[in-house]
Protein backbone atom coordinates (compact mmCIF):
# COMPACT_ATOMS: atom_id res chain seq x y z
CA UNK A 1 0.00 0.00 0.00
CA UNK A 2 1.38 3.25 -1.25
CA UNK A 3 0.89 6.50 1.36
CA UNK A 4 0.36 9.74 0.39
CA UNK A 5 2.83 12.18 1.83
CA UNK A 6 -0.03 13.87 3.47
CA UNK A 7 -0.30 11.14 6.23
CA UNK A 8 3.26 10.86 6.96
CA UNK A 9 4.27 12.54 10.40
CA UNK A 10 5.50 16.21 10.44
CA UNK A 11 8.98 16.83 10.87
CA UNK A 12 9.85 20.02 13.17
CA UNK A 13 11.88 21.91 10.29
CA UNK A 14 12.41 25.41 12.54
CA UNK A 15 12.37 26.29 16.56
CA UNK A 16 9.10 28.67 16.61
CA UNK A 17 11.15 30.97 19.01
CA UNK A 18 10.09 33.66 21.75
CA UNK A 19 7.73 35.88 19.37
CA UNK A 20 5.14 32.24 19.63
CA UNK A 21 5.99 31.20 23.29
CA UNK A 22 3.41 31.07 26.17
CA UNK A 23 3.89 34.27 28.15
CA UNK A 24 2.98 36.03 24.23
CA UNK A 25 -0.20 34.28 23.55
CA UNK A 26 -2.67 37.11 24.53
CA UNK A 27 -5.70 35.46 23.41
CA UNK A 28 -7.57 32.04 22.70
CA UNK A 29 -10.13 31.37 20.72
CA UNK A 30 -12.37 29.25 18.53
CA UNK A 31 -11.69 26.02 20.66
CA UNK A 32 -12.28 22.30 19.29
CA UNK A 33 -11.95 19.15 20.73
CA UNK A 34 -11.70 15.68 19.70
CA UNK A 35 -11.16 11.88 20.26
CA UNK A 36 -8.94 9.81 18.06
CA UNK A 37 -8.30 6.06 19.22
CA UNK A 38 -6.51 6.52 22.80
CA UNK A 39 -5.92 10.14 22.49
CA UNK A 40 -8.07 13.36 23.41
CA UNK A 41 -6.83 16.03 20.87
CA UNK A 42 -7.76 19.87 21.82
CA UNK A 43 -6.90 22.77 19.55
CA UNK A 44 -7.23 26.69 19.35
CA UNK A 45 -6.63 29.87 17.84
CA UNK A 46 -3.86 31.64 19.68
CA UNK A 47 -1.87 35.38 19.40
CA UNK A 48 -1.78 39.16 20.12
CA UNK A 49 -4.38 40.40 21.79
CA UNK A 50 -7.34 39.65 19.49
CA UNK A 51 -8.73 38.00 16.62
CA UNK A 52 -6.67 39.10 13.97
CA UNK A 53 -4.17 37.88 11.03
CA UNK A 54 -1.20 37.20 13.19
CA UNK A 55 -3.28 34.19 15.05
CA UNK A 56 -2.11 30.21 14.55
CA UNK A 57 -3.21 26.90 16.24
CA UNK A 58 -2.19 25.76 19.20
CA UNK A 59 -2.65 21.66 19.62
CA UNK A 60 -2.37 19.63 23.03
CA UNK A 61 -2.71 16.21 23.57
CA UNK A 62 -4.17 13.45 26.07
CA UNK A 63 -3.72 9.72 26.44
CA UNK A 64 -5.94 9.39 29.68
CA UNK A 65 -9.35 11.45 29.18
CA UNK A 66 -7.60 15.16 30.02
CA UNK A 67 -6.75 14.33 32.77
CA UNK A 68 -3.01 14.94 31.99
CA UNK A 69 -2.26 16.91 28.52
CA UNK A 70 0.78 17.48 26.61
CA UNK A 71 2.99 21.02 26.15
CA UNK A 72 1.42 22.91 23.68
CA UNK A 73 2.72 23.17 20.37
CA UNK A 74 2.33 25.37 17.05
CA UNK A 75 0.55 23.91 14.74
CA UNK A 76 0.92 24.95 10.44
Amino acid sequence: MEYSEALRSPRVIINSGDEYSSKNRLWQGIPCITKTGRYLWAGWYSGGEGEGPYNYVILVRSADDGRNWSEPVLVV
